[in-house]
């Protein structure tokens, strides 16, 4: 390496390291905004989620073993944090993991099963006062 080259790498490198040191503004949050925190960004994002599971499964009439999964772990979150909506959230848990339970029950090595079967459990261990005593035993 000549000398003219290694003077530009680093020139280059303190140049990034330049940049990478200046502080950059942060934009702030209105505190009114459902952004305020990431608690409130999960929950939106959860709803989101939800939401779109939700009119999947009216356009197709029936989710997925992955999706049952997925979608009963957002619901318990969303009913475990309370709300107006608490209700409406329990029983879609409720009714799409006893839908995952049905169809994964007997055979739980397919690969859709697997990955149903990390959702439930995370759902029993995180959330077990949004499910019945029935279902959790079943879980």
């Amino acid at each position: 390496m000549r000398a003219g080259q290694r003077q530009f790498g680093i020139g280059m490198v303190i140049a990034a390291w330049t940049l990478l040191a200046i502080p950059l503004p942060a934009t702030p949050v209105s505190k009114g905004s459902d952004l305020a925190g990431p608690a409130g960004r999960d929950d939106r994002y959860l709803e989101i989620g939800l939401g779109q599971l939700r009119r999947l499964e009216k356009a197709i009439h029936r989710l997925d073993e992955q999706r049952l999964g997925a979608g009963a772990l957002a619901a318990a979150a969303l009913a475990a944090r309370g709300g107006t909506e608490a209700p409406a959230h329990r029983s879609d848990a409720i009714r799409w993991a006893t839908a995952a339970l049905g169809s994964c029950g007997p055979s739980w090595a397919r690969n859709n099963c697997e990955r149903t079967q990390i959702a439930l459990q995370r759902l029993a261990l995180q959330y077990p006062e949004v499910l019945p005593a029935e279902l959790r035993q079943r879980l």
